[in-house]
């Protein structure tokens, strides 16, 4: 694949390696993507310091401390990550028309045109 050498003078909306890949736009993007990474790491974190400070005064304990937080900081931003992605998912979803195969309004009706 021969790319010539301006083929960045365009941009990327003129690129041909950047026309080729999809653009899937997922429900983290922008600012949410920023505020979604910083809360799953930070969050963590701050919980193995604290079950840190909980078990200080040992340093057996202490570490303990430091595991446990942080095991039930990860479970928990993983359980908001879980639902704050079925909600946003859920939010962008398109609405959709009714399908064909629903029941119609003509109950006495058969699929022959007859009527019962």
């Amino acid at each position: 694949m021969g790319l010539e050498s301006n083929a960045c003078a365009d941009g990327c909306d003129g690129c041909p390696i950047a026309a080729a890949v999809p653009k899937k736009k997922g429900p983290y993007a922008g600012w949410r993507l920023g505020v979604a990474s910083l809360g799953y790491f930070i969050f963590p974190i701050i919980s193995a310091f604290i079950g840190a400070r909980v078990g200080a005064p040992d340093h057996g304990t202490q570490a303990l401390g430091a595991l446990i937080g942080l095991a039930a900081g990860m479970t928990a931003a993983a359980l908001v990550a879980k639902r704050a992605e079925r909600r946003l998912v859920s939010s962008s979803k398109p609405a959709t028309l009714p399908s064909s195969d629903s029941p119609s309004s003509d109950v006495g009706s058969r699929s022959n045109g007859s009527t019962v």
